[in-house]
């Protein structure tokens, strides 16, 4: 399973993490036939709908591509201090998601 987890910085990924995909090229092969599950956690200030348009479709492109079995998506949005965190559905949705892995 690999979980990516992220913040959203001018809605899209990092290029940190950007550049660990794009290495992920090499070993499409390999890493297609293991069939692996996925699930992107993000985080953003912003609380907009559009925050993780970008994001999100880029990720389920990635799984689609990469045989990813994908197990969830959460966009944390309004996520951009501890307690706006707090009162997010974010950290509701991420439970359910760890536990129903």
């Amino acid at each position: 399973m690999m979980i990516i987890n992220m913040p959203v910085y001018y809605y899209n990924w990092p290029a940190q993490l950007k550049t660990v995909v794009d290495r992920f090229y090499s070993f499409t092969g390999e890493l297609t036939s293991m069939q692996k599950k996925t699930a992107l956690i993000g985080a953003a200030w912003d609380n907009t709908d559009s925050v993780f348009a970008v994001v999100t479709a880029y990720y389920r492109q990635l799984c689609a591509y990469m045989d990813f079995q994908d197990q969830g998506v959460i966009e944390g949005k309004g996520c951009g201090t501890p307690d706006m965190t707090r009162r997010s559905k974010s950290m509701k949705q991420a439970y359910k998601l760890g536990t129903g892995l």
